[in-house]
């Protein structure tokens, strides 16, 4: 039950690069003016752009500010903060009003950038972590990367999975010219190019299948060279960025994702996917594994396995039949009444001193 929405005057988005970002940042802004107060001064001083480029620092310190004022004039027991844009949020709220704050992290800068992350938001976070009371996290994967990335002690990590309220068609029938679609951001942690790479193996065998990108990302030109190179850009449609209805509305027509991240914290869209009866393969490591088990994995490097295990699924019913129920007994037990009670029982234990 939401009792209160305020939205501040803040832009940032955590899991967009800073080209992306710009294309689809929204040209409406909600303001919010500070009141009189001991940071009113230094306030005016900022200029809130909603950019990554320039004042990064700033954004997430007016940001803080803002949400520092109206905390004030709440009364609260905790501060929930979801991802670097809120850490300093939370960490000022807790330094100057003593409420204790709670770091969500759904995915690390690390896992998002890896060698190229980004070193000003990977401070952020540290302190961020650090400062925490506590931290939840979506899966003991990531449980692990922030524990050791950050130095954290994992007994201050708890584990709550994300979820979806996606209802499964009653059934889900293969196209008769099946399409393969890799949906997610392009960049060197999602890994896209692999569908380029398995779109000309199953070619090679014969088979006429669709493929399709849904995203964006500092990718994009590259692939679509790849594709090109491959001579499959008639097999080959880039849809762009879309919003999450356009996507779960897409899940219709789909008939195999594949999920070849190098890091993927847990893999929201693989949940969907399956929930949509549709198959999904994935890397082995990707966090949404740990709750689905009889998801379809392969090695990073493990193209010939990639290739033999896409046949499979797109030829043979029973075996597609049986993996897609399986894995949607799984993904039925990932429900968001579940993932509140374990979040209600971490502030409980964070207010009574406890964690």
């Amino acid at each position: 039950q939401i009792l209160e929405e305020i939205e501040l005057g803040q832009l940032l988005i955590p899991y967009l690069p800073p080209k992306i970002f710009q294309k689809v940042k929204k040209t409406q802004k909600v303001i919010t003016e500070l009141e009189s107060t001991t940071e009113w001064e230094l306030f005016d001083q900022i200029k809130l752009t909603g950019t990554y480029s320039d004042s990064l620092e700033a954004e997430a310190t007016k940001y803080a500010m803002l949400a520092l004022q109206k905390a004030r004039q709440l009364k609260v027991d905790v501060v929930h903060a979801h991802d670097w844009v809120t850490f300093r949020a939370g960490m000022m709220i807790q330094k100057k009003l003593g409420i204790p704050f709670v770091a969500h992290v759904h995915s690390t800068e690390h896992d998002r950038n890896g060698i190229h992350a980004n070193a000003e938001i990977e401070k952020i976070e540290r302190e961020g972590l650090q400062e925490a009371m506590h931290i939840i996290c979506v899966s003991r994967q990531q449980q692990s990367i922030i524990a050791a990335k950050y130095q954290i002690d994992i007994q201050k990590i708890s584990i709550v999975p994300n979820a979806s309220d996606v209802k499964p068609p009653a059934q889900k029938r293969i196209n008769k010219v099946p399409q393969i679609a890799f949906i997610g951001r392009f960049t060197h942690q999602k890994n896209p190019g692999v569908l380029v790479s398995l779109a000309t193996d199953l070619s090679s065998k014969g088979y006429n299948f669709t493929y399709s990108y849904f995203g964006d990302g500092y990718l994009d030109e590259q692939l679509r060279q790849q594709v090109a190179g491959a001579n499959l850009s008639d097999q080959f449609t880039f849809h762009g960025f879309q919003d999450h209805t356009k996507i779960l509305q897409a899940l219709n027509q789909i008939d195999l994702v594949i999920m070849p991240s190098v890091a993927e914290p847990f893999g929201l869209v693989a949940l969907e996917a399956v929930l949509k009866k549709v198959p999904v393969i994935a890397t082995e490591g990707v966090g949404v594994s740990e709750f689905i088990p009889s998801m379809n994995l392969v090695a990073p490097w493990d193209q010939y396995g990639l290739s033999k295990l896409a046949e499979q699924l797109l030829t043979d019913d029973a075996f597609r039949k049986s993996s897609v129920n399986a894995c949607l007994k799984e993904a039925q037990k990932l429900t968001w009444s579940h993932s509140a009670n374990l979040t209600s029982k971490v502030y409980g234990k964070v207010k009574e001193g406890m964690l």
